[in-house]
């Protein structure tokens, strides 16, 4: 028995340091990517985030078949500051 968060459907690469796949229930397509954090974010102690981290966003434009992976405004930014690609990629099969 497969668990529920197992991954169905493969990781397709855009480019370096970002992808898209698709939810196991096939109704969201996420995007996976790479972004720096400049020390502008904080964590709760006030010691400021640098480096790379991995963000989450949703698919939220209207035709699933017609994505334009180059176009970030269909897209929804959803959980950020993830150290890895799989906390990323975990993160989004438990919400979807």
């Amino acid at each position: 028995m497969k668990d529920a968060l197992d991954r169905k459907f493969s990781l397709q690469r855009i480019s370096s340091g970002d992808y898209v796949f698709l939810s196991n229930d096939e109704s969201i397509i996420w995007r996976v990517a790479i972004y720096t954090e400049d020390g502008s974010a904080v964590t709760s102690s006030g010691r400021e985030i640098r480096g790379s981290r991995w963000g989450l966003w949703k698919f939220t434009g209207r035709d699933m078949e017609r994505i334009n992976t180059n176009e970030w405004n269909d897209f929804e930014m959803w959980d950020a500051m993830f150290r890895t690609r799989n906390e990323a990629i975990m993160a989004a099969l438990r919400d979807a």
